[in-house]
């Protein structure tokens, strides 16, 4: 099956290519109408794997929007997302920072409908807060990462941005930041229970660097008891919760003993 569904990825990138190859006698290589093959194309090389190709294909694209949509438009902020992202992939976070940073500032610049439209502001922001994190930037993450859970309206679901928020404080070693952005995120669940065990164990680690070993504790352990019910006791992520359970257990005992130490003591 695994096999099948590979040959029908490189069937469609084979069709593409040839589109591509035909527009390109019909209307050179400049041409605007270029535009969307040349993103089909790097996506399917992007279904594959294969960053590298995609690459220089989305920057064709880009250079050709900025040539016929003019260098501030949303069709160039959307270009510039796509190759950011690409980048990103390929682990080239500074160039894909620059990117980024320069749509945020193209966009700063629309109206508040147009920065909602397909949620691009936020997407830049959340790419670019990634981008960041890459290059051990923490506090420039949660920068934007708070300034597009600003933008968002209240009936939107935010989760997923304010869990890079928390990380970004974490990183930052804003330990009451992230336990309070983390707490948030328990908070707005709603029956994602991936979610729950994803930022339990978020949460319970930035609970051990807190030393609050109690609570890191109950976290850690269902964490661990969740991961063994849904991926078995062998599965890495369940021994890794294993063994954080295990360093919280140890944290709180020997915090216990230096406590009746220093009670009989007095």
């Amino acid at each position: 099956e695994q096999v099948e569904e590979e040959e029908q990825m490189f069937s469609s990138l084979l069709k593409q290519l040839r589109v591509l190859g035909l527009k390109e006698k019909m209307h050179g290589k400049k041409h605007e109408k270029l535009i969307p093959t040349l993103v089909k194309v790097a996506h399917e090389y992007r279904s594959v794997g294969q960053y590298e190709q995609a690459a220089p294909l989305l920057y064709r694209a880009l250079c050709i929007t900025e040539s016929a949509r003019g260098a501030n438009s949303r069709f160039v902020v959307i270009a510039l997302n796509n190759l950011a992202e690409t980048y990103h992939k390929l682990k080239r976070y500074a160039d894909a920072e620059v990117l980024l940073r320069r749509a945020r500032s193209v966009i700063s610049e629309f109206s508040s409908e147009e920065k909602k439209e397909n949620n691009i502001f936020r997407k830049i922001l959340r790419n670019l807060a990634l981008a960041y994190l890459a290059q051990d930037k923490p506090a420039d993450a949660a920068e934007c990462i708070e300034v597009a859970v600003h933008e968002a309206e209240p009936s939107e679901d935010i989760s997923s941005y304010l869990v890079v928020l928390g990380y970004a404080h974490e990183r930052d070693e804003n330990l009451k930041a992230s336990i309070d952005v983390y707490e948030r995120v328990l908070k707005m669940c709603n029956g994602d229970e991936d979610l729950r065990v994803n930022v339990s164990e978020h949460l319970a680690r930035v609970e051990l660097c807190s030393n609050h070993f109690d609570r890191a504790e109950t976290l850690f352990r269902f964490v661990c008891d969740e991961r063994k019910r849904s991926l078995g006791e062998s599965h890495p992520k369940t021994r890794l919760a294993a063994r954080n359970l295990a360093i919280a257990i140890g944290g709180r005992v020997v915090t216990d003993d230096y406590d009746d130490t220093r009670t009989s003591a007095s």
